[in-house]
């Protein structure tokens, strides 16, 4: 009997042990997403589309975004990117206000990228934002040309073309300017 009892009670923290293990919290990453997480905050959110790009057999979509907290007097401001499409769960991902000049400038870089950044035969530059877009190029000294890649978060890397890769960044221009439209008012 006691070896029946103490088989349940293991078996019973090993349960309580597991199902304490499997608690999933969303992470948040981002400034934007922090204040929109709140608790005991009002929170009003507003939303503007700027446009979207597609991209092998899926879209980038991207958004201005504008959280206000009015419980705490705070307002911020970033571009969300919707990524979906084939080999991509439909997510969000945003890129902070504060961040978004940084994202520009380094999609700028990558499409301008030679085989000669480094004195080695062959190359890999990335950026990733905050949230987990990651942006890629490839390229070698004895190939013609510079591969381009998006990958968001888990997601698969999916092959871009420097066209494409460069709607991503004026798009990501335009929200800028939508942005900045919004905190002169």
């Amino acid at each position: 009997m006691k070896f029946l009892t103490g088989l349940l009670v293991g078996f019973w923290l090993s349960l309580t042990f597991a199902s304490a293990q499997e608690v999933v919290t969303n992470v948040v990453s981002t400034q934007l997403e922090m204040l929109e997480a709140r608790t005991n905050a009002l929170i009003v959110r507003g939303v503007g589309q700027v446009g979207a790009v597609s991209i092998n057999s899926g879209t980038v979509t991207v958004r201005c975004r504008e959280s206000n907290d009015l419980s705490h007097n705070q307002k911020l401001y970033g571009a969300v990117f919707d990524f979906s499409g084939e080999g991509l769960r439909r997510q969000d991902a945003v890129v902070d206000d504060d961040e978004l000049d940084d994202f520009i400038a380094m999609l700028d870089y990558l499409m301008k990228i030679t085989p000669e950044v480094t004195g080695m035969p062959a190359f890999e530059a990335h950026y990733t934002t905050r949230s987990g877009i990651r942006f890629s190029a490839l390229g070698s000294r004895h190939q013609p040309g510079i591969q381009f890649f998006l990958r968001y978060d888990d997601s698969a890397r999916i092959s871009i073309s420097s066209d494409q890769l460069q709607q991503i960044r004026n798009l990501a221009s335009q929200a800028r300017g939508q942005i900045n439209n919004l905190k002169g008012r």
